[in-house]
C-alpha cells in the first residue's frame, strides 16, 4: 500500500514538474523571461533529484533565461548545475561560455576560452550532442572575439594592480632612490606577466 502510495506522488510531482516546464517554455518563447524562471523554478522543485537529465534541462533553460536578462552570474550558475547533471551537454556548456563572456573578468574569459576550444576540438572527447554547423561557426567567432577581450582584460587588470600597489611602493621605494615608475610588466611567453626593472630606472642614472 505505501508502494502504491510513493508511486501516486511521484507521478503527481512529475506531471506538476511538466506542467510547470510547458509553461516555461510558452512564456521564454514570448519573452517573458522572468516568468519563465518562475515556472522553471517551481518545475526544479516537483523533480525528484535522481532525475538528473530532466534536472539538468530545466538548469540549462534558466541559464538561457539569465542570459536574456543580462544576469551572467546566475546564467553561469545554472549552466555549472546542468553540465554537472549531464556532462558534454553542448547546449549548456555554449550558455557557460556566453555567461562568462559577458562578466569578461580576465579569469571567465580564460575558462570561455578553454571551454570554446573543448566545443570545437574534433579529437578531444565526444559531446553528448555535437555542434551543428552553424553552432561550430559560432563557436569560432566568439573564440576569437573572447581571445581578444582576454588578451585586454589581462592588460587592464594588470594595469589596475600595479596602479593599486604604486602608492604603497613608492613608500617603500623611496629610501632606495627609485620608484615603482622604474618597473614594468612583461608577458612572461606562457600566458602571465612577470615584473622587470627598467634600464636606467633610479636616481642615480646618468654621467658624472
Amino acid at each position: 500500500m505505501m508502494m502504491v502510495f510513493v508511486c501516486l506522488f511521484l507521478q503527481r510531482l512529475l506531471a506538476a514538474a511538466q506542467l510547470q516546464k510547458v509553461s516555461g517554455n510558452t512564456l521564454f518563447a514570448t519573452q517573458h523571461y522572468l516568468a519563465a524562471i518562475d515556472a522553471y523554478k517551481l518545475a526544479l522543485a516537483s523533480t525528484p533529484a535522481y532525475l538528473g537529465r530532466e534536472m539538468a534541462i530545466l538548469h540549462s533553460n534558466l541559464a538561457a533565461c539569465h542570459l536574456k536578462l543580462s544576469a551572467p552570474t546566475l546564467a553561469l550558475s545554472h549552466a555549472t548545475e546542468a553540465i554537472a547533471r549531464r556532462p558534454g551537454w553542448s547546449k549548456p556548456m555554449l550558455r557557460r561560455c556566453r555567461a562568462r563572456e559577458m562578466l569578461a573578468t580576465w579569469k571567465e574569459l580564460e575558462a570561455a576560452v578553454a571551454e570554446y576550444e573543448v566545443l570545437l576540438q574534433s579529437g578531444g572527447p565526444p559531446l553528448e550532442s555535437p555542434l551543428s554547423e552553424d553552432e561550430k561557426k559560432e563557436c569560432k567567432r566568439s573564440l576569437d572575439r573572447c581571445r581578444k577581450m582576454l588578451e585586454e582584460a589581462r592588460a587592464k587588470e594588470v594595469g589596475e594592480a600595479m596602479k593599486g600597489l604604486r602608492s604603497l611602493g613608492d613608500g617603500l621605494l623611496r629610501p632606495f632612490g627609485i620608484s615603482t615608475s622604474d618597473f614594468g610588466m612583461a608577458p612572461d611567453g606562457k600566458g602571465g606577466y612577470s615584473l622587470q626593472f627598467k634600464k636606467g630606472g633610479g636616481d642615480d642614472g646618468g654621467g658624472g
